[in-house]
């Protein structure tokens, strides 16, 4: 039975956080999106979708890292 901090598992965990936050960026990018399109709340969907998008690119880039240990 392998360790709970094994190195393999450590990599998994990482893997699995970061696609969590990746799936809250996209969230938060939608949702902004949808106040755009209804033309609502416009400054605040603007900051959401920037923080979104910021978030996203890096846990792409990320994901990417983490996915090559697996």
């Amino acid at each position: 039975m392998e360790s709970l901090f094994s190195p393999s598992n450590l990599s998994h965990l990482s893997h699995v956080i970061l696609g969590c936050w990746m799936a809250g960026a996209f969230l938060s990018i939608s949702v902004s999106a949808y106040y755009l399109l209804k033309n609502r709340h416009h400054a605040f969907a603007v900051r959401s979708m920037k923080v979104g998008l910021a978030i996203a690119m890096i846990t792409a880039v990320l994901q990417l890292v983490s996915a090559d240990h697996l």
